[in-house]
């Protein structure tokens, strides 16, 4: 333990997206006080599951406006220098609180990859860690291009997105897909031994699963017969995909986003097993192909005993066509009967949904 500082080792676990994110947090907050027994803390000031507002702290400008207006209502510099200041005291009072057997400090905030984009970001959220930490490591994981993007057009329209089909319009330097300039980045600040790559579809498929994994990188043991999540935040299958991107046209109605029943939805829309819609082949392949260099310097750098490319080149699950989702009137109901019979409100309000969007000259 030092003298100095709470904490002996911070591990910030910055995602990203679509890499079990959530199961992991879900997973920390479970067993908080199991953390704590064995010298490991995850606080709560700043977060139950997701530390969001430490990937607020880290804004040096208001470049994230979307970002902080949308979660945090701050729309001015001046509220965001104010907001910054209660998570640090918040942060630093509820650390101050903690037991000196704890020498262990956990974080995690996939926003700290896709949010903190800039040096003097990262710079603000070291100049923080090390008030807190002797030394800080980062915890990254990666999946390959294309699955995160179906991944994120499933959550898409669980919020509320209209969207037919995953998104693959981004370009070679979009943050949430390039993953050597995040890595990039927390190496200028932290260093490159203090950066630790991991590769989720590995991770999740060795024994014990990525929880596992992820307990092993901090050091943690004795964590076998801890509490276990269910999956949490999963991807939808394509004709539930296809379902919900018909009811996020409706205009109005409880199971639209932000109606009453939209949870109650979300739940049955979770019952159907498969995977999801998916780009054709060959479109899977050139988006992938837009990171294969910036791919290739992770795996050169911070893996460089795996094999290349970094995620390997199978595209054999997908089918040469791309894939949409719509659904018929006639199927949204013969759906609703399959999965929402036992949800009799929600039930009810697809049939009065359907019945009323139809009326309105929707494709539904």
């Amino acid at each position: 333990m030092s003298t100095t500082k709470p904490f002996k080792t911070c591990y910030l676990h910055i995602g990203a997206e679509k890499t079990g994110t959530s199961t992991l947090q879900r997973f920390l907050r479970l067993n908080r006080q199991r953390l704590l027994e064995v010298g490991a803390y995850f606080p709560e000031s700043i977060g139950e599951e997701n530390h969001t507002p430490l990937a607020c702290y880290a804004q040096a400008t208001m470049r994230e406006h979307n970002f902080l207006r949308g979660i945090f209502g701050i729309t001015d510099e001046e509220a965001l220098r104010v907001y910054q200041a209660d998570v640090r005291q918040a942060l630093l009072a509820e650390l101050a609180q903690v037991p000196t057997s704890a020498h262990t400090l956990i974080l995690s905030s996939e926003h700290c990859q896709t949010r903190v984009t800039a040096a003097d970001d990262v710079t603000r959220l070291k100049v923080l860690l090390d008030e807190v930490a002797d030394s800080v490591r980062i915890i990254f994981y990666l999946r390959r291009q294309d699955r995160v993007a179906a991944s994120v057009f499933s959550t898409a329209l669980k919020v509320g997105f209209q969207l037919r089909s995953p998104d693959l319009g981004f370009g070679p330097e979009a943050t949430r897909f390039n993953y050597w300039n995040t890595c990039q980045l927390y190496e200028a600040a932290f260093g490159l031994q203090n950066l630790d790559i991991g590769i989720y579809e590995t991770a999740s498929c060795a024994p014990g699963g990525l929880t596992r994994d992820f307990c092993a990188k901090m050091g943690l043991s004795g964590y076998n017969d801890w509490e276990r999540p269910e999956r949490t935040n999963t991807s939808l299958s394509a004709e539930a995909q296809s379902f919900l991107a018909e009811v996020n046209c409706w205009p109005a109605g409880p199971l639209v986003a932000g109606g009453g029943l939209r949870p109650m939805l979300l739940r049955a829309l979770e019952e159907p097993v498969g995977p999801g819609i998916q780009p054709g082949r060959t479109a899977a392949k050139c988006f992938v192909a837009q990171y294969e260099d910036s791919n290739e310097k992770v795996r050169s750098r911070y893996l460089p005993d795996s094999e290349a490319p970094l995620f390997g080149a199978d595209f054999s699950g997908y089918k040469p066509a791309a894939a949409t989702a719509h659904m018929s009137g006639a199927d949204m109901l013969a759906f609703a009967d399959r999965y929402c019979a036992q949800r009799a409100q929600v039930h009810e309000a697809v049939v009065d949904g359907v019945t009323a969007y139809m009326k309105t000259g929707g494709e539904a």
